[in-house]
């Protein structure tokens, strides 16, 4: 596990996507520290116990957090998702499933552990059980059932982390995020230039702190300090009202530009991404493409899907709207499930409600061809 606190990494797997350029990430430093890598552990407890394959001592975390350490263990023995391990004072092997833990940790490379290049990049893993990790994952993944990483934490300087590799078991990975930031893929991709995205960005975050009666001064073409004496005198004399009817009391504006003015404010809190399209800076695919690769998820032209009506059946049509997931198909016992926000707390809360007893994949799509298909296959209430 990384060395960070778990409970102060969860604000990092919140809207990760807000800012653009990262202040520590400095992946150009991660070349000096794969030697580091191969060297194995000497413990003399690791020593006394063989096993075919095996990876030295191992931390094994179970899912709800309990945590054992073995002196030897060997992962995918004897079968692919089992593992078998030695603990101390005790020379009898035991086979164990790797379905039940969160993360097994390791001191020596696992012998199927993909090369590591310097395409390997940070990501947060949040399992199942609402663990939190911070690992370095290559890019390369040789198992279907689990993903292989290795500790941020044993390259910071004057520290060592006894622990160095670590394999997620699949099945109870619930969601992975790229420690990236949406502008650092876009300009990978080639899609923006560094210029133009300093420009939006500085656009965006003024909008972002502009107060409403600034809008409200440029809509009325006065001074903003006139505008916010006007809202000051009226909020003195009544704290009881709301902010649309101190406006109107001004005398300053109408009922319509008031409307205006606090749809621009709202709009003015949208992410960057949304903000991109908005504005017309960069198509709808491009940037949610680019999303995906931070969520490390497929992305879905659902023009191209083929839908199952098993699957379309799977979840309400309350948790579909007000999710806004949309289920695609069945592959194999996995649900396939296209969002817009894999992060969004209304995707969690609904899957997590409707999809207790099976499998769920989720796949990214674009904002408009989701909300086509979800109004199409179900449609609106006459109320709503």
């Amino acid at each position: 596990m990384s060395g960070k606190d778990p409970s102060k990494m969860n604000g990092e797997l919140k809207h990760l996507y807000e800012e653009l350029f990262p202040d520590e990430l400095d992946l150009q430093n991660v070349e000096c520290v794969y030697d580091d890598l191969t060297t194995p552990a000497d413990s003399a407890a690791a020593k006394t116990a063989t096993l075919p394959g095996g990876c030295g001592a191992a931390s094994l975390l179970r899912l709800g957090g309990k945590a054992e350490t073995v002196v030897r263990a060997a992962l995918f023995h004897p079968g692919p998702d089992e593992l078998t391990v030695v603990r101390a004072g005790d020379g009898a092997p035991q086979c164990l499933r790797l379905a039940d833990f969160r993360c097994i940790q390791t001191t020596e490379k696992p012998e199927k552990f993909p090369p590591v290049t310097p395409a390997c990049q940070i990501e947060n893993i949040k399992t199942t059980d609402g663990g939190l990790f911070q690992a370095y994952v290559p890019e390369e993944q040789p198992l279907a059932n689990g993903i292989f990483a290795f500790s941020t934490s044993a390259y910071t300087v004057g520290s060592f982390c006894h622990y160095k590799y670590f394999f997620f078991p699949r099945l109870n990975i619930a969601q992975r995020v790229l420690k990236r930031f949406l502008g650092e893929i876009l300009l990978d991709r080639g899609a923006i230039s560094e210029e133009e995205l300093k420009r939006v960005l500085a656009e965006h975050q003024l909008r972002r702190s502009k107060k409403l009666g600034d809008i409200i001064a440029e809509q009325v073409n006065l001074l903003p300090s006139i505008v916010e004496q006007a809202i000051d005198r009226i909020y003195k004399e009544n704290k009881n009202l709301r902010v649309g009817e101190i406006l109107l009391m001004t005398g300053l504006v109408d009922e319509e530009q008031v409307k205006r003015a606090l749809e621009i404010q709202k709009n003015s809190k949208k992410r960057i991404g949304e903000y991109l399209i908005d504005e017309n800076i960069l198509p709808e695919e491009t940037v949610y493409r680019a999303l995906a690769e931070k969520f490390r998820l497929e992305f879905l032209d659902l023009r191209q899907q083929a839908f199952s009506k098993k699957a379309i059946t799977a979840l309400p049509r309350e948790a579909v709207r007000e999710g806004l997931l949309l289920p695609i198909r069945y592959q194999g016992e996995e649900l396939l499930v296209a969002v817009t926000a894999p992060d969004s707390p209304q995707v969690l809360a609904q899957l997590e409600k409707h999809t207790e007893f099976q499998k769920v994949r989720l796949a990214l799509a674009r904002p408009s061809q989701l909300n086509a298909a979800i109004n199409k296959l179900f449609p609106p209430d006459a109320g709503e």
